[in-house]
């Protein structure tokens, strides 16, 4: 538990983050605010809604990939996280570790 600790400390503790959004507005964010706090070895998934009928999303994993490919993050993994949610698996590069 954590008492009066800053808006962003957890991006400072944290190995791994998930962040989940439907919109690319608030998805370009997430990557404004995380992108320089990353931990040199952790990791960021990116998860959207995926494509199906009665579902809908601003995103892709194309929209994700280009928009997080021009930061000095990678992808590394795309999964299915359950029947509803998509990820994408991000780290730094490696000659920036």
């Amino acid at each position: 538990m954590f008492i009066n600790a800053p808006r962003d400390f957890f991006l400072l503790i944290a190995d791994l983050i998930i962040a989940f959004t439907n919109y690319h507005q608030e998805f370009k964010e997430m990557v404004r605010e995380v992108k320089d706090q990353i931990h040199p070895i952790s990791s960021i998934w990116f998860c959207w809604f995926k494509k199906a009928p009665g579902i809908s999303s601003q995103l892709s994993d194309g929209i994700i990939r280009s928009e997080v490919l021009k930061t000095q993050l990678f992808d590394t993994n795309v999964c299915s996280i359950d029947d509803r949610w998509s990820g994408l698996k991000f780290m730094r590069r490696k000659e920036l570790r």
